[in-house]
């Protein structure tokens, strides 16, 4: 599988407050405006803007990105690795 990481505006997790300045694609993919982005300090399901900047969803858009399983997939590994963190220290 061919990623991409494409640089964006610095913005913070509306959730956790993670600093985020790149995107990661798993379809060789840029990001635009109306895709999904995950954050990877907590699992947050955001969207992204024209000027790459993200926002929350609404709730239509959470449904629907909640539920592809790819996103599940990375929440679940992001959490996951918070665990392991959690009982690590």
């Amino acid at each position: 599988m061919k990623t991409r990481t494409t640089p964006t505006n610095e913005v913070r997790c509306h959730k956790c407050g993670h600093d985020l300045d790149a995107a990661t694609s798993f379809h060789d993919r840029k990001p635009s405006e109306g895709c999904c982005s995950i954050c990877i300090g907590c699992g947050n399901i955001m969207i992204f803007n024209a000027d790459l900047t993200l926002r929350e969803p609404t709730e239509t858009e959470r449904r629907h990105f909640g539920l592809i399983p790819e996103v599940i997939a990375v929440q679940i590994y992001i959490r996951s690795r918070q665990k392991e963190e959690g009982l690590a220290h």
